[in-house]
């Protein structure tokens, strides 16, 4: 088994304590985060600009979209097994956030060739996006609270809010550079901030876990079981052999009475990658979680992509104090050559659509907090099916109610509270199930599925415009996922395999 790359300073000193600080780890993955997640999701509002600068049509813009999404997802779990057994969190959340800026750059000096376009989209931000994503960052905090514990659930749920804070912040402030600015000048905007937060790596960088907290009822239980014999006479005097299950209940559900044989738990952490995968690809809980995962990215694609281009085809943006005319405002624009400035038609109507994807950044930080927080009382399968259930009937009811600004800002923040929910929820089931030691290489597996899902709802939504000028489809695609991701989590066996 290779070693893992930890960091290892020496003894004591200010460095040491802030690297080791459950709190600074929480701040540097709050911020890379935000800022990593804030990029990507911004890129809906660059949909219209772009495509009438240079001329493509929409699939050629969802085509470097859906790469992006799924070179997110399948550069997490080579990324995550990289953190986890070779370099180490920190060295990877910083490399890989070099590639995401350097991906942002190539597409700002791109000029009208789609390939390279696509290519610094897709493959670069793609996966420079893949190694600031979830996975690494949670697995690499989750390492400073005790593992299982209420804390570690509770900054599981607070760094992906806050993280996914950077949606709010970053939409409205995107649409109004590209307003003054114009799209290549706000990507180079982008390039410098994510140079400016790959530094905070270093409070990220992997270090031992801290063992879960042993209550005194767990310490009981444990002696006890340690001075069971071989056969345990039953009140009928029968004798029952004592067996060693790895299909249990969960401790909760197991009742000592004096009748009863303890279960014990005796499966212990896998001690190789290949153990953890090889339990994981065998369990129908773990393929029922990664198939509502899947439907989980192909609502967020969709909406993401393109809520905006759908809001302004459908004149949402005039119900705010303006016209449906293009004023003309002074751009400053880049070019691979030259700079020049010029007055261009600039679309004063990007700006409603860029505040309605905001909002659904404010309402994902909350909901996000609230259900880390309610998984600690209520078992995560549960919660997940209740996300998708009222996903459902959320788009349902936007779809058919009339469109105007009201029903889409009640949409926008209903929606949001259910935007990234599934992340803290989706982690803390497959870390109760399958243990923490590989969690990180797990839970990025989970998101595979989750940037298929992605790909195929950012990529279809942009056919079907380009073929029928409607998203009708997508809609009713995102009503039926729904309904079979919420089946899914419901049947999911969250009995634990770790004692």
């Amino acid at each position: 088994m290779a070693s893992e790359k930890r960091f290892n300073p020496r003894p004591g000193g200010m460095l040491v304590r802030l690297v080791e600080s459950p709190i600074m780890s929480s701040i540097a993955g709050c911020m890379m985060l935000w800022t990593s997640f804030g990029v990507r999701q911004s890129l809906g509002i660059f949909l219209v600009p772009i495509t009438k600068e240079t001329g493509w049509d929409r699939a050629t813009f969802s085509t470097a979209v859906a790469l992006l999404q799924i070179f997110w997802g399948a550069s997490q779990p080579f990324l995550a097994f990289v953190a986890e057994r070779q370099f180490g969190f920190g060295k990877t959340l910083f490399i890989t956030t070099l590639v995401y800026a350097l991906g942002c750059t190539i597409m700002a000096l791109s000029g009208s060739l789609p390939g390279l376009f696509i290519f610094a989209t897709g493959i670069l931000v793609g996966g420079g996006a893949g190694g600031n994503s979830f996975p690494i960052v949670l697995a690499a905090v989750g390492r400073r609270y005790p593992l299982k514990s209420k804390a570690q659930s509770v900054a599981f749920g607070i760094v992906s809010g806050l993280g996914s804070f950077g949606q709010c912040c970053f939409l409205p402030i995107a649409s109004r550079m590209i307003e003054v600015f114009g799209w290549r000048w706000t990507l180079i905007a982008f390039t410098i901030m994510l140079l400016v937060t790959s530094p905070l790596s270093i409070f990220l960088q992997t270090i031992p876990a801290k063992p879960p907290i042993t209550s005194s009822d767990d310490t009981a239980v444990e002696k006890k079981s340690k001075s069971l014999p071989a056969d345990i006479e039953t009140t009928d005097g029968a004798a029952q052999k004592r067996e060693t299950s790895y299909d249990l209940p969960a401790p909760e559900d197991i009742v000592d009475d004096g009748t009863i044989t303890i279960a014990l738990y005796t499966r212990p952490e896998p001690a190789t990658i290949q153990e953890a995968l090889k339990e994981a690809f065998t369990s129908l809980a773990f393929w029922f979680v990664c198939l509502g995962f899947t439907v989980c990215g192909y609502h967020i694609a969709f909406l993401g992509t393109h809520l905006p281009a759908y809001l302004v085809d459908h004149g949402i943006s005039s119900s705010i104090g303006g016209t449906k005319s293009s004023i003309y405002q002074k751009r400053i624009r880049s070019d691979i050559a030259f700079l020049r400035s010029e007055y261009l038609p600039i679309n004063s109507l990007n700006t409603p659509p860029a505040w309605t994807i905001s909002v659904i950044g404010f309402g994902s930080m909350c909901g996000t907090i609230f259900f880390g927080w309610l998984q600690t009382r209520i078992r995560p399968k549960y919660i997940l099916a209740a996300i998708y259930f009222l996903r459902a009937v959320v788009m349902i009811a936007f779809l058919y109610v009339p469109l105007t600004l009201a029903s889409t800002f009640v949409f926008a923040v209903i929606m949001g509270s259910l935007w990234l929910s599934t992340v803290p929820v989706t982690t803390a089931l497959v870390g109760s199930i399958f243990g923490h030691r590989y969690l990180g290489t797990l839970t990025s597996i989970t998101f595979v599925g989750h940037q298929i899902g992605a790909f195929c709802g950012a990529y279809l939504g942009g056919v079907e415009f380009d073929a029928s000028h409607e998203y009708s489809h997508m809609w009713y695609s995102s009503f039926a996922l729904a309904g079979f991701a919420m089946a899914a989590s419901f049947v999911v066996d969250d009995r634990t395999m770790r004692h």
